[in-house]
């Protein structure tokens, strides 16, 4: 399975607990895995960052949580593409 494919599994898992992140059509939004009527103050010590980090192997900053948050599922695979990138090269 691709970056993008887990990503959207993941991103189904957690999307899914919020019925009001759906709407009438399902939204790629990465800030849909968390709720959107009551936004957590901090994005990046939740399941949902653990979960990203520990299924893609890597380690996310806080301004990278933040960055991903903001982005659609596709966007933030790529993003998720280059850390996976970056940090099996430094471990090299």
């Amino acid at each position: 399975m691709n970056t993008l494919d887990e990503l959207r599994n993941l991103h189904l898992k957690f999307s899914s607990k919020y019925k009001g992140n759906t709407g009438s059509k399902k939204s790629e939004q990465m800030c849909c895995m968390w709720s959107t009527s009551n936004p957590p103050d901090d994005i990046y010590n939740t399941d949902q960052m653990y979960s990203i980090q520990e299924t893609f192997n890597i380690q996310i900053s806080e301004d990278d949580a933040l960055d991903i948050y903001d982005m659609d599922v596709v966007d933030a695979a790529i993003k998720l593409d280059k850390l996976i990138v970056e940090q099996s090269v430094k471990t090299s």
